[in-house]
């Protein structure tokens, strides 16, 4: 009786680890050349696209920020009651180029936020600008 319990658990450990579909989302922008503004990438404040990049900052502005915004949302919890959250990792490639040479330099940041879309498009640029902007910084980051 014992031996059948645990070949009967073995056997669903072993099913749902090798045979229930994992939850993924893959995206990937290999150009920005054929992106729309609010269906592929939700763009705020200053961010415009230009030709194959986005662009962050205003060059006649150098205090300028805004925003860029994967528009669909990334599940984290596969199951809305479950204590396990899903992993996952990201790269970018990106180049910081100022116009501006006197500019001390510049900075990004990856957020994930809980706001909708909707949402998004509506924040006021300040209110939010330390928790769910991606912003470029005027000033350099120092070490304490």
């Amino acid at each position: 009786m014992m031996r059948t319990v645990v070949v009967l658990f073995i056997t669903h450990i072993f099913f749902f680890l090798f045979f229930i579909p994992s939850f993924a989302l893959d995206f990937l922008y290999n150009s920005f050349g054929t992106i729309t503004n609010g269906t592929d990438l939700i763009l705020i404040n200053e961010s415009r696209l230009d030709s194959s990049v986005v662009r962050l900052t205003n060059d006649s502005n150098q205090f300028s920020f805004s925003s860029a915004y994967h528009p669909h949302k990334l599940t984290m919890k596969p199951i809305s009651n479950s204590t396990t959250l899903s992993s996952f990792s990201t790269s970018f490639v990106f180049s910081v180029l100022p116009e501006i040479p006197s500019s001390l330099g510049f900075g990004l940041c990856f957020v994930l936020t809980i706001f909708t879309s909707s949402c998004l498009r509506s924040l006021q640029p300040r209110r939010f600008s330390s928790s769910v902007q991606l912003r470029f910084l005027s000033k350099p980051l120092t070490a304490a």
